[in-house]
């Protein structure tokens, strides 16, 4: 559904773009400095170059402006791996300080009834 909205915009934006170029054929003057010779461009050019411009400079102020938010991504992310190393080491080390587990200290040395933990609560 998503993707058929995509194109759908993608169309229509496409063929407004269309109509606006062929309704703009005209050329204008365009003077970049008052010391150079004049450009006669069609007006669409002019138009979709300035929206060009405007859209990578418009581009440029996002990334610069989230440039704070990849700095603080980079930090944690190092933070992170950091503290995973460490982690593991500590975790190594207490496997290693640990004395081995054996399967008869798994199992419980008394066993309390069913209902038992029931019981003692309502006694409190």
């Amino acid at each position: 559904m998503v993707r058929l909205v995509y194109w759908a915009v993608t169309v229509l934006v496409a063929a407004a773009l269309a109509l606006f170029v062929v309704a703009n054929r005209q050329g204008v003057q365009l003077a970049l400095t008052p010391f150079t010779e004049p450009l006669w461009l069609p007006l669409w050019t002019v138009v979709l170059a300035a929206l060009a411009v405007a859209f990578l400079v418009g581009n440029l102020a996002g990334w610069l402006g989230a440039r704070r938010w990849r700095r603080e991504t980079r930090f944690l992310r190092r933070r992170l791996a950091s503290l995973e190393r460490d982690l593991a080491t500590k975790e190594g080390q207490l496997r290693a300080a640990a004395p081995p587990v054996s399967s008869a200290s798994l199992v419980p040395t008394t066993a309390s009834p069913p209902g038992a933990l029931a019981t003692a609560r309502a006694q409190r």
